[in-house]
């Protein structure tokens, strides 16, 4: 189970340490007003483009919080942080000669974002609001490999739901962490829908991917789902709640 806990003043990062953030979107007016001054020239852009004015305040408070918690790893100002974007759009820090090899990964949904960070290790994180109200035996058919639609069809109707969730999680976690995102089908890679704590890939059409990643649930109760894919099997993990 994941507890998320008060972080240190002084934060930092060794081969083996994976640190997660929950963070809370829903802020105070003042407050989003503030964490917009840390964005960037494009991110502001994409702040324009959004019709409701919640979705808009989530994206200010996911991207600045994200700054702001990248410079305390980092020791820069959250303004000053660049990033760049790999060929499907995988966010990356743009590395001074003095920074360490810091990956993350950002995820939200509905009024909570999770944030994965490592050092030297490839990272994806999803999160999902649980809703009864998504054609989830449609997308299983669709997108889920055929060892993953017999286990979610197997489970009792009142499984579903959550086994859904936790399968369409760890599935986009993956595929984020190896930064391909849907380019790589989702049906040549099978993941375990079980309840647990870290498991690996069921199968993938390479073997060695099996092997290669590590898989890991957080807990942020009923109402979420949330999973992470970390590169290598020897790191331990660290939750930290992100209040500012």
């Amino acid at each position: 189970m994941s507890i998320w806990q008060s972080p240190p003043a002084e934060l930092a990062l060794g081969d083996g340490d994976v640190h997660a953030w929950r963070v809370e979107l829903d802020q105070p007016a003042s407050r989003v007003a503030n964490l917009r001054n840390f964005l960037s020239a494009d991110e502001l852009e994409r702040v324009d483009h959004f019709y409701f004015s919640r979705d808009r305040d989530r994206f200010i408070v996911a991207r600045g919080l994200l700054r702001k918690m990248l410079s305390r790893y980092l020791r820069l100002r959250p303004a000053d942080i660049a990033f760049r974007y790999g060929l499907r759009g995988k966010p990356s820090i743009c590395r001074f000669p003095a920074l360490q090899p810091t990956s993350f990964n950002l995820s939200h949904s509905g009024s909570l974002a999770v944030i994965g960070v490592s050092l030297r290790r490839n990272i994806g994180v999803d999160v999902e609001q649980v809703r009864s109200n998504v054609d989830q035996e449609g997308i299983a058919q669709r997108f889920f490999a055929p060892a993953e639609i017999r286990e979610y069809l197997g489970l009792p109707a009142h499984q579903r739901t959550q086994a859904f969730f936790r399968c369409w999680t760890r599935k986009e976690a993956y595929i984020k962490a190896t930064g391909d995102g849907l380019t790589f089908p989702l049906d040549r890679f099978v993941v375990s829908l079980a309840v647990g704590g870290r498991t690996q890939l069921v199968y993938h059409v390479d073997r060695a991917e099996v092997l290669r990643w590590t898989v890991c649930d957080l807990d942020l109760g009923s109402q979420f789902s949330a999973a992470m894919v970390v590169e290598g099997q020897n790191w331990g993990l660290q939750c930290w709640r992100l209040s500012d």
